[in-house]
């Protein structure tokens, strides 16, 4: 797990200051939930498919737009 500080920091670097993060959130499964102020920002996170904090390196997916299982 990366602690949340990591988390806005390395999103601070990609050009998303912590007024863009609504909330930060971590699932018991291990998966980390970012909710953006506007869908336009999420989008643009969403945009890769993979996101790197502290040298650990997640997998990125659109909660608004998951496939049915």
């Amino acid at each position: 797990f990366a602690d949340s500080a990591a988390v806005f920091d390395t999103l601070a670097r990609q050009d998303f200051p912590p007024q863009s993060i609504r909330c930060l959130q971590w699932r018991p499964s291990g998966e980390m939930i970012i909710t953006f102020a506007t869908s336009a920002l999420k989008d643009a996170l969403v945009r890769n498919n993979a996101f790197r904090i502290q040298n650990q390196s997640f997998v990125i997916n659109d909660e608004d737009h998951k496939s049915p299982s």
